[in-house]
């Protein structure tokens, strides 16, 4: 029997007729099935992606002007206008929503080709005047102006909406796109440090993670050789599931730090240009499951030799757990890293 049709819905009972409003799209965002679901059951509590874009939020001639949360996994949405809150003091569920925003922007690059074609097909057709047969080359279709700055124009629009992407020129038959600066921002956690002594009479006992600083050096080594292959260049963010984020950011590598006379567990993000606070938030959550549960889970099975112990390391397991930036643990140190590429 053929699949029926799903809509994930809310009926109202005997509602005499529905008097929609127009609700224009000022930005679609992209979201995990797990955000989407947390957006969907915590609608009248701040968030972070409705803080970043609450200026595209308000009500004009007789419109809302909304942004358009939807699952990038199973496709539906909710259309949120704020009306400059944080949280969304206007919102419609909608199901399907991905399906309507790609069926949206393919029929409008549709239609601009089209009628960049037609008026190719015209000219050609006026040309030929009443020639019965007549023929031409894809070559001549493909350097009308027209239709080579309509590609052209696609191709630049796709560029730019990479989180990546300063900047894109498309001229003289050749696409030029300048990436952003590649922002290093570090945060430091906390270290569990347990000993085994081997004697199965005791536990493992909890030692302070000072007295392993002199081990940096060994502990990164065993740290870099807990990365599987595929992780060795871009670490954790291998495995996030977040489209924006794993574009926005190149690599988040785990590593140990002495300052101040401790040892910390750190993770180095590196992303084109700065975190905003949305970002921020959404990935610190990501690391701290990457810590507890993914990579750092793994991580803490494993003994590493230091001196005459075998120790085993968490990132996690401290009761006084944190993640912070290396500005807030080191006020008077900050030094902002920029590499290469564009502001």
């Amino acid at each position: 029997m053929r699949d029926k049709l799903i809509i994930n819905t809310s009926f109202e009972r005997k509602e005499p007729k529905f008097e929609p409003k127009q609700c224009v799209v000022e930005k679609a965002v992209p979201m995990t099935h797990r955000s989407f679901t947390e957006l969907n059951e915590n609608l009248l509590r701040d968030n972070s992606v409705i803080e970043r874009y609450k200026d595209l939020m308000y009500w004009a001639d007789d419109k809302f002007h909304c942004i358009l949360m939807y699952d990038q996994e199973q496709g539906d949405g909710i259309l949120i206008e704020s009306e400059g809150s944080d949280y969304a003091r206007y919102s419609q569920y909608i199901p399907h929503a991905k399906d309507i925003l790609e069926a949206h922007e393919q029929n409008m690059a549709l239609s601009e080709l089209k009628r960049s074609v037609d008026t190719f097909v015209d000219e050609w057709l006026k040309q030929t005047g009443i020639e019965k047969n007549i023929c031409t080359t894809f070559n001549e279709l493909f350097t009308e102006p027209g239709l080579k700055d309509l590609l052209a124009n696609i191709v630049k629009d796709s560029v730019l909406e990479r989180p990546e992407i300063a900047s894109c020129c498309c001229e003289n038959d050749f696409i030029e796109a300048g990436k952003k600066d590649i922002v290093e921002t570090k945060l430091y956690c906390p270290l569990t440090i347990v000993v085994d002594d081997h004697d199965y009479n005791y536990d493992l006992r909890e030692e302070p993670s000072y007295l392993y600083t002199q081990y940096e050096d060994w502990i990164n080594y065993k740290i870099s050789g807990s990365l599987e292959y595929d992780e060795k260049e871009r670490g954790l963010i291998m495995w996030n599931d977040d489209e924006h984020l794993s574009q926005k950011i190149y690599s988040i590598l785990p590593s140990v730090e002495s300052a101040n006379g401790d040892l910390y567990g750190v993770v180095t993000i590196r992303s084109y240009g700065e975190l905003d606070n949305a970002e921020f938030i959404d990935i610190s959550k990501y690391i701290t499951g990457q810590l507890s549960d993914g990579w750092g889970e793994s991580f803490e099975q494993h003994e590493v030799k230091a001196g005459d112990n075998d120790i085993y390391i968490s990132f996690r397991n401290s009761e006084n757990f944190y993640l912070k930036k290396e500005s807030d643990m080191f006020p008077e140190q900050e030094c902002p890293m920029q590499i290469g590429g564009q502001s």
